[in-house]
């Protein structure tokens, strides 16, 4: 599959990541693990959905938190995640200093 194809389903991931519809996100969530493959992982592990998947496993909802937290441990590096966490910190502290 093309590069673009990929970045178009990912935007379309991340818009299901943004719904109230827990059982809507699972599935998102769930269906991007199963289209990982060595061509794709890349695209699917990418800075906005690994930063996603941080926030997720934060949850205080359990089903949430433990899929994504398969996610980040079964897909991405350690790298990735603490890009994320890096990432989620400026962002921090750019509000912060904004207020």
């Amino acid at each position: 599959m093309p590069d673009f194809a990929f970045d178009w389903l990912i935007k379309i991931y991340q818009t299901c990541f943004c719904r109230s519809s827990e059982e809507t996100v699972l599935s998102a969530i769930t269906c991007l693990m199963f289209l990982v493959t060595p061509a794709s992982k890349a695209e699917i592990t990418c800075l906005p959905v690994v930063d996603c998947m941080m926030r997720f496993s934060q949850s205080a909802n359990r089903r949430l938190s433990n899929l994504a937290t398969v996610f980040l441990e079964d897909y991405c590096t350690a790298e990735q995640r603490e890009a994320a966490i890096m990432s989620h910190q400026s962002q921090q502290a750019t509000t912060h200093s904004s207020l």
